[in-house]
């Protein structure tokens, strides 16, 4: 009975031990982290998502290229894109208040020297209709914004967060 009880404590505080180690390590990485909404395929679900951008939820089940885009992606795509471990860049375009175009062009610039690496193929550049901040990091269940590029914090939150969503089986062309 003694030993039942110890291992009960033991069990216990090794439990608590580790809910204690996982906050701290994600009051560490870059971005909030927000509940996961799932990872169902439309039509099977109701795409609703609890950020802007979204960081999960239901999605297509095919993804947006792995590029930088001068063109909006669609929610339900880029969703897919952060479960296969993508990092999604996006900016309030002009000529809604938000970047101005250099700070657009240092923004292309930056991803696509980034993605020379074979290691940040999966960062995705896009303008964002209707973005509240002027640029918004995503990732699988994290979200950053910023009021301005910042290419330090955008480096920390992609190497916080590139390629850890929850399907990692999504080669880069």
């Amino acid at each position: 009975m003694a030993y039942t009880l110890l291992t009960l404590v033991l069990v216990g505080a090794a439990i608590y031990g580790l809910i204690q180690w996982l906050r701290v390590q994600d009051e560490a990485l870059a971005g909030t982290r927000y509940p996961d909404m799932g990872r169902g395929h439309v039509p099977q679900c109701v795409p609703q998502y609890n950020s802007t951008p979204p960081t999960s939820g239901c999605h297509q089940p095919t993804w947006a290229p792995w590029e930088v885009s001068d063109a909006p992606i669609p929610d339900g795509l880029q969703v897919h894109n952060l479960e296969h471990g993508g990092v999604m860049i996006q900016y309030r375009p002009d000529p809604i208040p938000g970047l101005p175009g250099a700070h657009v062009e240092d923004l292309q610039a930056f991803v696509q020297d980034l993605r020379q690496q074979r290691k940040y193929c999966k960062v995705i550049l896009a303008p964002y209709p209707g973005l509240q901040d002027p640029i918004a990091l995503t990732a699988w269940g994290w979200l950053q914004t910023l009021d301005e590029f910042d290419e330090t914090a955008v480096k920390r939150f992609i190497d916080d967060h590139i390629e850890k969503g929850p399907e990692l089986n999504t080669p880069c062309p």
